[in-house]
């Protein structure tokens, strides 16, 4: 096939499917194609990750829930994306402009143009790949044979009988496989509790759960517990302060990924990642709050971190008058609505400050501070060192 044939497809291919897609030879971008006009590929965020994958075909999902799908015939890669299943909310968009790089004049621009992008379920995205794998590759793969982010999983191995199912689950044990409730109410109140120490040590020691008899099939109960592990784990980091659109979105995500899992290794693996992801997100927002109340404040703070948050937002939002917040605030915390909102965007700006490359002014401003000064002067106000001087001595620190 020659390489006008791959643009061809590859060009095809993003104007049917209504994402973008880029065509790659030895790493090297030689193919860019959008109906959609994006001031920056959103790719760029993950492309080094994106092109080690060296499946025939495999998908990559992003922290933000976005698909890439892949094909690879070396030295060509095609990679689609991104599409997900569920609109992206402004704020998470807005986030990802600030870390490519755009120009505060072009984010509106980007996040318009991220919302006309075609969602679809992954499973469409999958199909889609399996056909150009064919014409690419001539080969003819399912979606049971797909790798998931790079990395092929391994087949369960052989049952062996009765004899084992029997092991597992002896009827004489069958009243012992309901003494898990008190085990579990430890683990839920870890999430709840946004309790990260507590839940690595429960992972280094993590006591035999023994849970009921969900199938008869032995990967089917795998999946089950899955399931029912994820719809508490999103319940309890909901009452723990995480917003209920982010953690019933996890809980999908989990679940789906489990579903194409057909290792009992990897269930696992997948369902510990899922605990850690939900009690570090509970985590960040109870940093900052405890009470009910302010939980739903640093929830709200937390999903429009890049806007000037007033008071007066924040009574519209939680159906208050103002005085009546700021009184009921002040009586259940102890500080000032101001001085909260602030703290919470100076614990989001040490974190730019430490993970990305963004300078002190570019954070600023996608904080809503007035002006570097101003964020200098409050980061200061709050810990103690200028943003550089933390950046600085964080970094070295890790």
């Amino acid at each position: 096939m020659t390489i006008d044939d791959l643009q061809y497809i590859c060009i095809n291919t993003g104007s049917l499917a209504g994402i973008p897609v880029r065509l790659y030879e030895e790493g090297h971008l030689i193919l860019y194609h959008s109906l959609t006009d994006l001031p920056k590929d959103p790719i760029q965020l993950y492309e080094e990750e994106i092109l080690k994958i060296r499946h025939h075909i495999s998908y990559y999902v992003t922290p933000e829930y976005h698909y890439y799908g892949m094909v690879c015939a070396w030295p060509y890669q095609m990679v689609l994306g991104p599409t997900r299943q569920v609109d992206s909310s402004e704020s998470e968009l807005r986030r990802m402009a600030f870390l490519l790089s755009i120009e505060p004049e072009k984010r509106n621009a980007f996040v318009q143009g991220m919302q006309k992008l075609v969602r679809f379920p992954l499973d469409s995205l999958l199909l889609m790949l399996c056909s150009l794998n064919f014409m690419l590759n001539h080969e003819k793969l399912y979606l049971s044979d797909i790798s998931v982010e790079g990395s092929q999983l391994t087949p369960p191995p052989d049952r062996q009988g009765d004899a084992f199912e029997k092991a597992l689950y002896p009827d004489t044990q069958q009243q012992e496989y309901y003494t898990s409730y008190d085990l579990e109410k430890q683990l839920m109140h870890i999430v709840h509790q946004g309790d990260t120490s507590a839940l690595e040590a429960w992972m280094k020691n993590a006591p035999a759960i023994r849970a009921g008899i969900l199938s008869d099939s032995e990967m089917r109960q795998f999946k089950n517990l899955l399931i029912v592990s994820a719809a508490l784990a999103s319940r309890q980091a909901i009452s723990g302060g995480l917003d209920e659109r982010t953690a019933f979105l996890l809980s999908d995500f989990y679940i789906r990924e489990g579903e194409r899992m057909t290792s009992p290794g990897d269930l696992t693996r997948l369902q510990a990642a899922m605990f850690k992801d939900y009690t570090g997100r509970v985590s960040r927002i109870r940093a900052v709050g405890s009470t009910p109340l302010a939980l739903r404040i640093a929830s709200y703070v937390q999903n429009h971190l890049d806007e000037v948050i007033r008071i007066d937002d924040l009574s519209r939002h939680l159906m208050m008058s103002r005085s009546a917040l700021q009184a009921k605030f002040k009586e259940e915390t102890g500080q000032t609505l101001t001085d909260f909102v602030l703290h919470i965007k100076i614990e989001e700006a040490k974190r730019l400050l430490l993970f990305s490359h963004q300078s002190i002014d570019a954070i600023s401003e996608y904080l809503a501070f007035s002006s570097q000064s101003h964020l200098t002067r409050v980061f200061k106000k709050y810990t103690g060192l200028t943003p550089s001087a933390w950046r600085h001595g964080s970094r070295n620190a890790h």
